[in-house]
């Protein structure tokens, strides 16, 4: 049943009747610090709305309360070595962050006088089909082939999948199954921990696309994002978030159901557009290849040219063809410069003798 916009105002009643759990997932997620705008907004629908749904669904006599919230309550990082789970001390740094912080206190505080159990869910970022923010960005610049300067990065990162988080909200949401569930907060995640390199690796490996990743030091990343009023974004993806999911794991018994490469590869297996990202990314690496090879010629022109004329005078035939086998099994014509006489016999390099190599093709070798 549809209820319209939601703020203080929403009216929840009719489509509350008969039910025994809600799940609280809505929320405005968009955010900008200079923008009070945003933070009216944050407050009116994930603050606001939420408590509004709360007490409507207290007096519909609901008895368990589910609110999405995020780890972002706990901030945006982890120093090295440090992991946080529920007994950290909250540090939301954004106007999204503080709404989801907020809402949370508004809720456990109607715990403490109704009999609505209340389950507070903290995950991190979320990935499946249709993702969509920070990670639909990094997916769609993979899927371009386009390089990206992130192929050393050492950070650690915790992420959980549609299908781990699901798992974990179904869980919370029956009663019967998850008793010690009441009026708790819990940190999930796919509980292993990974860095940006390693995530982006096996996208491209679930994806069956192309990447080509640049082994470039973290500063001159971070340097070259802030000239460009990009630094917020690239910390993200540079510094550690790790997550601590034993307190749901000894409360409530559970684990994430598959890994993060099974999840990835179901992602993709459900975008039938895959086979054509692919093809895009041969493409665009053979336009690499002819692009790079043409600039080496164009470069190295005279030089050859020089060569061939040297070749002349020594042999009189200084280039020749050989048949080579490459990629798929698929033939190619490779053109040389001669480096033995006319009349050698045709046979692999090193089992001619040293006799047969001219002057001129010793200089070359």
């Amino acid at each position: 049943k549809e209820v319209g916009d939601i703020d203080k105002e929403t009216e929840w009643s009719d489509a509350l009747i008969g039910v025994e759990t809600v799940v609280h997932c809505a929320g405005h997620t968009y955010v900008t610090k200079k923008d009070l705008n945003t933070q009216q907004i944050c407050n009116k629908i994930n603050v606001e709305g939420t408590f509004q749904l709360a007490k409507q669904a207290v007096e519909q006599k609901v008895k368990r309360f589910v609110y999405i919230s995020s780890i972002k309550v706990n901030g945006e990082h982890t120093l090295p070595g440090q992991i946080i789970d529920e007994t950290s001390t909250p540090n939301p740094q954004d106007f999204y962050a503080k709404s989801k912080f907020e809402a949370e206190k508004l809720l456990l505080n109607i715990s403490t006088y109704t009999n609505m159990e209340i389950v507070i869910i903290r995950p991190p970022i979320i990935y499946g089909p249709g993702v969509k923010g920070n990670f639909a960005k990094i997916l769609n610049l993979l899927k371009t082939g386009i390089p990206l300067p992130l192929g050393k990065t050492n950070n650690l990162r915790s992420l959980i999948g549609i299908e781990n988080f699901v798992s974990v909200v179904l869980l919370c949401a029956e009663r019967k199954r998850s008793p010690n569930a009441a009026n708790q907060v819990f940190m999930v995640s796919d509980g292993e921990d990974i860095s940006t390199t390693t995530l982006l690796r096996k996208i491209s490996k679930a994806a069956g696309i192309l990447s080509l990743l640049i082994p470039i030091p973290n500063y001159f990343i971070i340097a070259g994002a802030s000239f460009l009023g990009k630094s917020t974004t690239t910390r993200r993806l540079l510094n550690n978030l790790q997550i601590d999911i034993t307190k749901i794991n000894n409360l409530l018994g559970w684990s994430p159901e598959i890994s993060i490469d099974e999840q990835l590869l179901r992602m993709f297996e459900k975008e039938n557009n895959c086979k054509f990202y692919s093809y895009i990314n041969e493409i665009l690496f053979r336009f690499f290849d002819i692009m790079f090879a043409g600039i080496g010629l164009f470069v190295l022109l005279p030089i050859l040219i020089i060569l061939y004329i040297l070749g002349l005078f020594d042999t009189g035939s200084p280039l020749f063809k050989q048949e080579r086998v490459g990629r798929y099994e698929k033939s190619f014509i490779l053109v040389k410069f001669r480096s033995m006489h006319l009349d050698t016999s045709s046979a692999a390099s090193h089992l001619m003798s040293s006799k047969s190599v001219t002057n001129f093709g010793k200089i070359l070798r």
